[in-house]
Protein backbone atom coordinates (compact mmCIF):
# COMPACT_ATOMS: atom_id res chain seq x y z
CA UNK A 1 0.00 0.00 0.00
CA UNK A 2 1.58 3.42 -0.89
CA UNK A 3 2.25 5.93 2.06
CA UNK A 4 -0.31 8.00 2.75
CA UNK A 5 0.41 11.56 1.51
CA UNK A 6 -0.06 14.56 4.17
CA UNK A 7 -0.22 18.40 3.75
CA UNK A 8 2.48 20.56 3.62
CA UNK A 9 3.62 22.13 6.96
CA UNK A 10 4.37 25.72 7.22
CA UNK A 11 7.12 27.44 7.14
CA UNK A 12 9.32 27.31 9.96
CA UNK A 13 7.19 25.05 11.53
CA UNK A 14 8.86 21.82 11.59
CA UNK A 15 9.50 18.68 9.27
CA UNK A 16 8.21 15.19 9.84
CA UNK A 17 10.53 12.41 7.76
CA UNK A 18 9.38 8.91 7.16
CA UNK A 19 12.58 6.80 7.72
CA UNK A 20 11.18 3.76 6.20
CA UNK A 21 9.27 0.39 7.01
CA UNK A 22 11.70 -1.24 9.36
CA UNK A 23 12.15 0.93 11.97
CA UNK A 24 9.64 0.50 14.93
CA UNK A 25 9.64 4.46 15.28
CA UNK A 26 9.80 5.49 11.35
CA UNK A 27 8.94 9.12 11.72
CA UNK A 28 11.49 11.43 12.77
CA UNK A 29 10.92 15.08 13.84
CA UNK A 30 13.03 17.82 13.30
CA UNK A 31 12.81 21.98 14.05
CA UNK A 32 14.72 24.41 11.80
CA UNK A 33 16.79 26.34 13.95
CA UNK A 34 18.46 28.51 11.21
CA UNK A 35 19.76 28.81 7.72
CA UNK A 36 23.15 28.49 6.70
CA UNK A 37 25.26 30.60 4.55
CA UNK A 38 23.65 29.70 1.20
CA UNK A 39 20.13 30.32 2.99
CA UNK A 40 19.24 26.70 2.96
CA UNK A 41 16.94 25.32 6.61
CA UNK A 42 19.15 23.63 9.40
CA UNK A 43 17.40 21.48 11.20
CA UNK A 44 18.10 19.76 14.11
CA UNK A 45 15.91 16.72 15.95
CA UNK A 46 13.43 17.47 18.62
CA UNK A 47 14.36 16.61 22.59
CA UNK A 48 13.90 14.54 24.15
CA UNK A 49 12.47 12.21 22.03
CA UNK A 50 12.47 12.48 17.83
CA UNK A 51 11.14 9.38 16.43
CA UNK A 52 7.95 7.98 16.91
CA UNK A 53 5.70 4.98 15.40
CA UNK A 54 3.01 7.17 13.68
CA UNK A 55 2.70 10.20 11.77
CA UNK A 56 -0.23 11.68 13.91
CA UNK A 57 2.06 11.14 17.06
CA UNK A 58 5.04 12.69 15.17
CA UNK A 59 2.82 15.94 14.42
CA UNK A 60 1.37 16.12 18.15
CA UNK A 61 4.82 16.31 19.19
CA UNK A 62 5.83 18.92 17.03
CA UNK A 63 2.57 20.76 17.70
CA UNK A 64 3.71 20.69 21.40
CA UNK A 65 7.33 21.22 20.86
CA UNK A 66 6.31 24.94 19.01
CA UNK A 67 4.19 25.27 22.25
CA UNK A 68 6.81 24.90 24.40
CA UNK A 69 10.67 24.00 23.10
CA UNK A 70 12.72 21.53 24.74
CA UNK A 71 16.05 23.28 26.28
CA UNK A 72 18.40 21.19 28.06
CA UNK A 73 17.51 22.78 31.60
CA UNK A 74 14.21 21.05 31.12
CA UNK A 75 16.35 17.64 32.21
CA UNK A 76 16.95 19.15 35.54
CA UNK A 77 16.46 16.70 38.41
CA UNK A 78 15.17 17.28 41.92
CA UNK A 79 19.07 16.87 43.43
CA UNK A 80 20.21 19.04 40.72
CA UNK A 81 17.62 21.61 41.69
CA UNK A 82 18.17 21.03 45.19
CA UNK A 83 21.78 21.63 44.94
CA UNK A 84 21.91 25.21 43.10
CA UNK A 85 18.45 26.37 45.40
CA UNK A 86 19.87 25.33 48.39
CA UNK A 87 23.47 27.23 47.56
CA UNK A 88 21.73 30.08 46.87
CA UNK A 89 18.75 29.71 49.48
CA UNK A 90 21.21 29.43 52.64
CA UNK A 91 23.61 31.71 51.25
CA UNK A 92 20.89 34.26 51.31
CA UNK A 93 18.88 33.61 54.91
CA UNK A 94 20.52 33.36 58.13
CA UNK A 95 19.20 30.17 58.93
CA UNK A 96 20.23 28.50 62.72
CA UNK A 97 21.67 25.16 62.43
CA UNK A 98 18.82 23.18 63.60
CA UNK A 99 16.59 24.73 60.77
CA UNK A 100 19.85 24.13 58.01
CA UNK A 101 18.90 20.09 59.53
CA UNK A 102 15.64 20.40 59.25
CA UNK A 103 15.49 21.35 55.57
CA UNK A 104 17.92 18.79 54.65
CA UNK A 105 16.27 15.91 56.77
CA UNK A 106 13.50 16.79 54.26
CA UNK A 107 15.67 16.33 51.30
CA UNK A 108 16.85 12.97 52.38
CA UNK A 109 13.59 11.68 52.80
CA UNK A 110 12.53 12.15 49.36
CA UNK A 111 15.90 10.11 48.05
CA UNK A 112 13.16 7.50 46.06
CA UNK A 113 12.92 10.82 43.61
CA UNK A 114 16.50 12.57 43.89
CA UNK A 115 17.29 11.56 40.01
CA UNK A 116 13.15 12.25 38.55
CA UNK A 117 13.22 15.27 36.53
CA UNK A 118 10.99 17.85 37.99
CA UNK A 119 9.58 18.52 34.41
CA UNK A 120 8.07 14.85 35.18
CA UNK A 121 5.50 15.56 38.13
CA UNK A 122 1.97 15.87 38.09
CA UNK A 123 0.09 17.31 41.39
CA UNK A 124 -1.55 14.18 42.62
CA UNK A 125 2.09 12.72 41.95
CA UNK A 126 3.44 14.83 44.20
CA UNK A 127 0.48 14.54 46.81
CA UNK A 128 1.35 10.97 46.22
CA UNK A 129 5.49 11.44 47.26
CA UNK A 130 3.94 13.98 49.81
CA UNK A 131 1.80 11.73 51.73
CA UNK A 132 4.13 8.66 51.88
CA UNK A 133 7.16 10.49 52.62
CA UNK A 134 6.10 9.92 56.70
CA UNK A 135 4.32 9.28 58.91
CA UNK A 136 4.52 12.21 60.81
CA UNK A 137 2.42 15.20 59.69
CA UNK A 138 5.34 17.38 60.96
CA UNK A 139 7.88 15.63 58.68
CA UNK A 140 5.42 15.50 55.74
CA UNK A 141 4.79 19.29 56.02
CA UNK A 142 8.37 19.92 56.21
CA UNK A 143 8.68 17.95 52.91
CA UNK A 144 5.80 19.46 50.78
CA UNK A 145 7.49 22.96 52.14
CA UNK A 146 10.51 21.87 50.46
CA UNK A 147 9.19 21.03 47.30
CA UNK A 148 6.78 24.05 46.92
CA UNK A 149 10.32 26.58 47.08
CA UNK A 150 12.27 23.83 44.52
CA UNK A 151 9.60 24.13 42.54
CA UNK A 152 9.14 28.27 42.60
CA UNK A 153 12.82 27.85 41.68
CA UNK A 154 12.35 25.41 38.69
CA UNK A 155 9.38 28.01 38.12
CA UNK A 156 11.90 30.66 37.92
CA UNK A 157 14.41 29.29 35.92
CA UNK A 158 11.72 27.63 33.27
CA UNK A 159 12.66 24.60 34.50
CA UNK A 160 8.95 23.40 34.87
CA UNK A 161 5.82 25.49 33.55
CA UNK A 162 4.12 25.50 36.82
CA UNK A 163 4.73 25.36 40.36
CA UNK A 164 2.41 21.71 40.28
CA UNK A 165 3.57 21.52 44.22
CA UNK A 166 2.14 24.35 45.41
CA UNK A 167 -1.36 22.61 44.17
CA UNK A 168 -0.90 20.21 46.27
CA UNK A 169 -3.17 19.54 49.49
CA UNK A 170 -1.87 21.53 52.51
CA UNK A 171 -0.62 19.50 55.45
CA UNK A 172 -2.42 20.08 58.63
CA UNK A 173 0.44 20.62 61.30
CA UNK A 174 -1.02 19.29 65.06
CA UNK A 175 -0.45 22.25 67.02
CA UNK A 176 2.88 22.82 69.04
CA UNK A 177 2.76 22.57 72.60
CA UNK A 178 5.62 24.15 74.17
CA UNK A 179 6.00 24.11 77.95
CA UNK A 180 8.11 26.57 79.36
CA UNK A 181 9.19 26.63 83.20
CA UNK A 182 10.58 29.74 84.67
CA UNK A 183 13.62 29.59 86.60
CA UNK A 184 12.63 30.14 90.90
CA UNK A 185 15.05 33.11 92.45
CA UNK A 186 16.83 29.75 94.21
CA UNK A 187 17.44 28.22 91.48
CA UNK A 188 19.31 30.95 89.88
CA UNK A 189 21.31 31.95 93.02
CA UNK A 190 21.93 27.72 92.80
CA UNK A 191 24.16 28.84 89.78
CA UNK A 192 25.35 31.92 91.11
CA UNK A 193 26.32 29.95 94.03
CA UNK A 194 28.35 27.13 92.32
CA UNK A 195 28.67 28.22 88.38
CA UNK A 196 32.69 28.67 88.71
CA UNK A 197 32.49 25.06 89.39
CA UNK A 198 30.97 23.84 86.44
CA UNK A 199 31.66 24.34 82.75
CA UNK A 200 29.22 26.24 80.79
CA UNK A 201 27.07 27.06 83.69
CA UNK A 202 28.23 30.38 83.43
CA UNK A 203 26.62 30.25 79.49
CA UNK A 204 23.12 29.61 81.28
CA UNK A 205 23.45 32.53 83.29
CA UNK A 206 24.39 34.65 80.36
CA UNK A 207 21.13 33.36 79.00
CA UNK A 208 18.98 34.35 82.06
CA UNK A 209 20.35 37.84 81.64
CA UNK A 210 20.09 39.14 77.99
CA UNK A 211 17.15 37.23 77.07
CA UNK A 212 19.02 35.59 73.92
CA UNK A 213 17.59 32.60 72.26
CA UNK A 214 20.32 29.00 72.55
CA UNK A 215 20.99 29.48 68.59
CA UNK A 216 22.16 33.33 69.42
CA UNK A 217 24.24 32.51 72.20
CA UNK A 218 26.08 30.21 70.16
CA UNK A 219 27.16 32.46 67.52
CA UNK A 220 28.26 35.77 69.60
CA UNK A 221 31.40 36.85 68.36
CA UNK A 222 33.95 38.48 70.29
CA UNK A 223 34.32 41.15 67.32
CA UNK A 224 31.00 42.11 67.99
CA UNK A 225 31.32 42.89 72.12
CA UNK A 226 32.35 46.35 73.28
CA UNK A 227 33.56 46.08 76.78
CA UNK A 228 33.91 49.35 77.22
CA UNK A 229 30.66 50.77 76.44
CA UNK A 230 28.83 47.08 78.16
CA UNK A 231 26.69 46.21 74.56
CA UNK A 232 27.43 43.62 71.99
CA UNK A 233 25.62 43.27 68.33
CA UNK A 234 23.97 39.98 67.53
CA UNK A 235 20.95 37.66 67.12
CA UNK A 236 19.23 35.92 64.51
CA UNK A 237 15.92 34.63 63.31
CA UNK A 238 13.86 37.27 62.64
CA UNK A 239 14.59 40.72 60.99
CA UNK A 240 13.84 42.52 64.11
CA UNK A 241 16.18 40.06 65.89
CA UNK A 242 19.20 40.13 63.76
CA UNK A 243 22.20 42.14 64.47
CA UNK A 244 20.71 44.16 67.07
CA UNK A 245 22.11 45.87 70.23
CA UNK A 246 22.27 44.10 73.17
CA UNK A 247 23.56 46.09 76.54
CA UNK A 248 25.73 43.89 78.90
CA UNK A 249 24.23 43.19 82.37
CA UNK A 250 25.97 44.65 85.00
CA UNK A 251 26.60 41.01 86.72
CA UNK A 252 27.70 39.11 84.12
CA UNK A 253 30.10 41.98 82.64
CA UNK A 254 32.92 39.34 84.62
CA UNK A 255 31.17 36.41 82.78
CA UNK A 256 32.01 38.43 79.05
CA UNK A 257 35.50 39.88 80.30
CA UNK A 258 36.70 36.10 80.98
CA UNK A 259 35.04 34.55 78.35
CA UNK A 260 36.59 37.37 75.68
CA UNK A 261 39.37 36.12 73.00
CA UNK A 262 39.40 35.10 69.20
CA UNK A 263 36.10 33.71 67.73
CA UNK A 264 32.87 32.95 69.05
CA UNK A 265 32.25 33.90 73.25
CA UNK A 266 31.43 30.02 74.06
CA UNK A 267 33.89 27.88 72.96
CA UNK A 268 33.94 24.14 73.39
CA UNK A 269 37.13 22.49 75.52
CA UNK A 270 38.74 22.04 72.58
CA UNK A 271 38.18 25.70 70.94
CA UNK A 272 36.01 24.55 68.06
CA UNK A 273 33.30 26.46 68.25
CA UNK A 274 29.43 25.55 70.02
CA UNK A 275 26.63 24.68 67.75
CA UNK A 276 22.95 23.90 68.84
CA UNK A 277 23.43 20.21 69.49
CA UNK A 278 26.41 21.05 71.63
CA UNK A 279 24.80 23.41 73.50
CA UNK A 280 21.65 21.54 74.38
CA UNK A 281 23.98 18.73 75.47
CA UNK A 282 25.84 21.11 77.66
CA UNK A 283 22.72 22.71 78.94
CA UNK A 284 21.38 19.22 79.84
CA UNK A 285 24.14 18.40 82.42
CA UNK A 286 24.65 22.06 83.68
CA UNK A 287 20.84 21.47 84.70
CA UNK A 288 21.45 17.24 85.90
CA UNK A 289 24.49 18.63 88.17
CA UNK A 290 21.75 21.15 89.91
CA UNK A 291 19.40 19.01 89.89
CA UNK A 292 17.03 21.22 87.56
CA UNK A 293 14.83 20.63 84.53
CA UNK A 294 14.94 23.36 82.79
CA UNK A 295 14.69 23.54 78.90
CA UNK A 296 17.50 25.63 76.62
CA UNK A 297 14.61 27.88 76.05
CA UNK A 298 13.41 28.23 79.61
CA UNK A 299 16.12 31.11 80.08
CA UNK A 300 14.61 33.67 77.53
CA UNK A 301 11.15 32.85 78.88
CA UNK A 302 12.57 33.85 82.08
CA UNK A 303 14.10 36.78 81.16
CA UNK A 304 11.06 38.26 79.37
CA UNK A 305 8.68 37.02 82.47
CA UNK A 306 10.57 38.87 84.86
CA UNK A 307 11.08 42.25 82.69
CA UNK A 308 7.55 42.20 82.45
CA UNK A 309 6.94 41.70 86.27
CA UNK A 310 9.19 44.46 87.33
CA UNK A 311 8.54 47.17 84.43
CA UNK A 312 10.69 47.26 82.26
CA UNK A 313 9.94 49.47 79.55
CA UNK A 314 7.91 48.18 76.80
CA UNK A 315 10.26 49.12 73.49
CA UNK A 316 13.31 48.51 74.93
CA UNK A 317 12.27 45.01 76.12
CA UNK A 318 11.34 44.36 72.49
CA UNK A 319 14.40 46.05 71.54
CA UNK A 320 16.64 43.52 73.16
CA UNK A 321 14.99 40.49 73.06
CA UNK A 322 14.76 41.27 69.16
CA UNK A 323 10.30 41.10 68.94
CA UNK A 324 8.69 43.05 66.33
CA UNK A 325 7.57 46.70 67.29
CA UNK A 326 4.44 47.20 66.32
CA UNK A 327 3.69 50.79 67.02
CA UNK A 328 4.94 52.78 63.92
CA UNK A 329 5.56 55.96 65.53
CA UNK A 330 8.27 54.25 68.15
CA UNK A 331 9.40 52.11 65.56
CA UNK A 332 10.10 54.61 63.34
CA UNK A 333 11.10 57.81 64.87
CA UNK A 334 12.93 56.65 68.50
CA UNK A 335 15.88 55.91 68.76
CA UNK A 336 17.22 54.20 72.26
CA UNK A 337 20.88 54.61 72.99
CA UNK A 338 22.53 51.93 74.39
CA UNK A 339 22.93 53.60 78.07
CA UNK A 340 19.33 53.46 78.62
CA UNK A 341 18.84 49.79 77.42
CA UNK A 342 21.86 49.00 79.60
CA UNK A 343 20.21 51.03 82.22
CA UNK A 344 16.65 48.97 81.87
CA UNK A 345 18.89 45.36 81.56
CA UNK A 346 19.80 46.23 84.69
CA UNK A 347 16.68 46.15 86.41
CA UNK A 348 16.43 42.69 86.31
CA UNK A 349 17.30 40.85 89.64
CA UNK A 350 16.05 37.40 90.28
Amino acid sequence: MAKAKHMRLPNGFGSISYLGKNRRNPYLVRKTIGKDEFGKPISKPIQPKSCFKTYNDAYAALLEYNKCPYTAVMDTTIAEAYDKWSTDYFARKNLSESRRKQIAHAYNVLSAIHDRKMISFSTMELEDVIGKSAKSQHIQGDVRSLLVKLFDWGEKYEVVEKNYARLTATISRPAATIQRTVFTAGEVAALWKDYQGMEYADMVLFGLYTGMRPGEICNIDCANINLEERYFTGGMKTAAGRNRLIPIHDVIYDIVKRRMGEGKLFKAPDGSDVGDRQYKYRFKLVMDRFNMTHLPHDTRHTFVTRAKQIGINEFCLKLIVGHEINDITEKVYTHREPEELRREINKISY
